[in-house]
């Protein structure tokens, strides 16, 4: 299965075997995508996300050389395609199987026990993608740490509830 981490560093495995996507561009793009899963990009709005100073043809030239590294980089440990891909869209296929830090973090229910909320925060490892520094990074950072402070209020209002003090203190 593929494992994927951006929550405090950029990291990708597959079986439990680290897979390297060896362009910064291309991890980016990936991540993009990952977490949009199940979105269909117009491949004109992605060339103007990450190339926004080149021109439109120069931008889908890039998008697509980052597209082919992706794949064969992915295509390298399973025969699962997780892009589609046509001459308009691009998406992550949200079927395929995966697993992502940020998708369990969200996935938290409001009515989560403490042990389940213990065991999805424990996934935050820090920030969002850190050393990524472009827009759509910082919006989608900001957002991940309002919901991450959301279900750290959850979890001690619950322990509190449950006088679990030592727990507390750990979690402030």
């Amino acid at each position: 299965m593929l494992e994927i981490s951006l929550l405090g560093k950029f990291a990708i495995k597959y079986n439990d075997k680290p897979v390297t996507i060896s362009s910064r561009a291309a991890q980016s793009l990936f991540a993009y995508l990952i977490l949009t899963a199940g979105t269909l990009h117009r491949r004109e709005k992605l060339g103007g996300i990450f190339w926004p100073d080149s021109s439109e043809e120069k931008a889908r030239a890039y998008l697509r050389h980052e597209l082919w590294l992706i794949r064969k980089t992915l295509a390298s440990k399973s025969k699962l395609d997780y892009l589609t891909t046509d001459d308009i869209h691009i998406s992550f296929k949200a079927s395929a199987e995966h697993w992502l830090d940020v998708t369990a973090l969200k996935d938290l229910s409001e009515s989560a026990s403490i042990e389940e909320l213990m065991q999805g925060l424990s996934l935050f490892h820090g920030e969002l993608l850190p050393g990524f520094y472009e827009d759509w990074v910082a919006q989608e950072r900001e957002h991940l740490q309002i919901i991450y402070e959301q279900k750290i209020a959850r979890l001690l209002e619950l322990l509190e509830k449950e006088k679990r003090w030592q727990e507390i203190l750990e979690w402030s």
